[in-house]
């Protein structure tokens, strides 16, 4: 097996490694940018996608030694991988049925955890619209177990066939992670 040169050390203490930044012979490896100045979106992506005017400061103070760029200190528009690292979730793609008459669909929507419990002890709330009339309910729940939100559901469900005198056809959920 070829010898290799080492780059750089680093000593383990707990569950981290601290680089032993003393030795010279990494500081060629660690500032190789020194020699020739390196595009502003390079750097972006080297310093963990770090904000825009953030870079701008660290170059314009030469708060780092050896970050030089050329060419405009700006992003060509949004960085892909930002963009792909903000989503949570994809938008609908699919068609749009606008309801038609009352309890045609009815929409489920959960929040929480809220950081300050309400006078009532309720940490979560459980919203219910029929798609049709955007009537909404609003319920608060101390918890979010299925047992709590299937007894709201059922009396939701119970109320408004019972006002309505028609019955629930559709039910649709957001499927957050709440």
């Amino acid at each position: 097996m070829p010898s290799r040169p080492i780059i750089f050390s680093a000593t383990k203490k707990g569950n981290l490694f601290y680089i032993d930044v003393e030795q010279n012979e990494c500081t060629a490896y660690l500032s190789q940018s020194m020699q020739k100045p390196v595009d502003f979106a390079i750097w972006h992506q080297c310093l963990a996608h770090a904000r825009t005017d953030t870079l701008q400061n660290m170059i314009r103070n030469k708060l780092v030694d050896g970050m030089d760029t050329y060419g405009e200190m700006a992003l060509g528009g949004m960085c892909e991988d930002c963009i792909f690292g903000k989503h949570t979730s994809y938008a609908y793609n699919g068609t749009i049925v606008k309801e038609r008459d009352i309890l045609e669909c009815i929409h489920i929507n959960f929040w929480g955890l809220a950081q300050v419990q309400s006078a009532g002890d309720a940490h979560y709330f459980i919203a219910i619209t029929d798609g049709f009339l955007l009537y909404q309910t609003v319920t608060f729940l101390a918890s979010k177990s299925a047992e709590a939100t299937l007894k709201v559901f059922k009396a939701y469900h119970k109320e408004v066939e019972c006002q309505t005198r028609r019955k629930l056809k559709r039910i649709r959920l957001d499927m957050g992670r709440e």
